[in-house]
């Protein structure tokens, strides 16, 4: 799986999860110069919504919209100096299309030099943004303009994916059978080897609990217990279908409360990863914290590296630090191309 362009790997992030901070991608789509993706409710399993954006030289316009009756526009500007983003912080501007009549109203900072403007499916400003060739915002009484090219069909394109995932539910993906965790198997004993010396103590796959008799290799190295699977090629689209069966297996087996977010991806040079934690406090049995990392390959194949905390304190520092060593001891094991020049 190749690595995504960085505008749009970063406006896509910033899209999913400002709107909602358990969402995971799981459908990606395009409309001449717009690119989208549907997203859902890591912890939940639940469609989240659809979002859709239009990257210019100096700006990124963007829509998303969940199952209600609520738009929501992005404007983003390298040119803008607006506030620190923060809890409530919002802008006055001015939207108007082309000459139409201007609309008061605030904008949220979600983001740097990035707002967000709420709006129901009513407003006519909606209805205006369909037709449109251009879309004002007038912040501190300077006027910046964003092309509308596309817009209809964009808008149209986010009330169509909406209509695809709204029932959208997490579906299992398929356990491979012994002989595809060959490679994972390898793989994992490759990756421990350079693991800074420090000798990992292989477990018997039970001992991570019920159901992960699949996984390749378990292990425990410093109170924390890791482990690496490999899901085959064509059993899950992408990554965030198997994020998706990962979280509805770990909430299938929680019998309190569970949660489950996705958290920045590594900033190295590596395979494409997301990753994220889940979470479960239970009191009929032992709480769990993981953080799984889930590595695509070019074939499609996908690993899924888990790090497992059952007690102790500072579960989250200490699953966070066991994932960091992993990944630094893969980039040893398995240099990226062209890494080393």
């Amino acid at each position: 799986m190749p690595h995504r362009p960085i505008t749009a790997l970063i406006t896509l992030a910033i899209l999913a999860v400002t709107a909602a901070a358990h969402a995971v991608e799981i459908e990606r789509f395009a409309v001449g110069e717009w690119r989208g993706a549907a997203f859902s409710q890591l912890d939940e399993g639940t469609f989240s919504h659809c979002a859709i954006y239009a990257s210019h030289d100096d700006y990124v316009l963007g829509f998303f919209k969940g199952t209600g009756e609520t738009w929501n526009i992005d404007l983003r500007r390298t040119d803008w100096s607006l506030p620190r983003p923060g809890p409530g912080v919002a802008v006055p501007l001015t939207l108007q299309v082309d000459t139409q009549t201007p609309h008061d109203t605030k904008g949220l900072v979600v983001g740097i030099n990035q707002t967000r403007i709420t709006l129901p499916s009513g407003e006519a400003l909606i209805a205006a943004i369909r037709g449109g060739r251009e879309l004002y915002a007038i912040v501190d009484g300077k006027i910046f303009a964003f092309s509308l090219k596309g817009s209809n069909a964009a808008l149209g394109a986010i009330a169509d994916c909406v209509a695809r995932n709204r029932d959208h539910r997490p579906k299992a993906f398929a356990t491979p059978a012994d002989g595809q965790q060959q490679r994972a198997a390898h793989f994992a004993d490759a990756v421990l080897q350079e693991m800074d010396g420090q000798e990992a103590l292989l477990l018997d796959k039970e001992a991570w609990g019920p159901g992960f008799a699949h996984y390749a290799a378990v292990w425990r190295r410093n109170g924390v217990t890791g482990g690496v699977q490999e899901v085959p090629t064509g059993a899950a689209r992408h990554f965030g279908h198997v994020a998706e069966g990962v979280a509805a297996a770990d909430r299938g087996r929680c019998s309190g409360d569970y949660d489950a977010y996705e958290v920045d991806p590594p900033a190295d040079d590596g395979p494409p990863a997301i990753r994220f934690y889940s979470t479960c406090f239970q009191t009929d049995r032992p709480s769990f914290f993981a953080l799984y990392q889930i590595l695509g390959l070019q074939d499609g194949t996908h690993f899924v590296i888990g790090h497992r905390v059952t007690e102790g304190a500072e579960r989250a520092r200490r699953a966070a630090e066991a994932d960091a060593d992993f990944r630094a001891a893969l980039m040893r094991a398995f240099p990226p191309p062209g890494g080393g020049e």
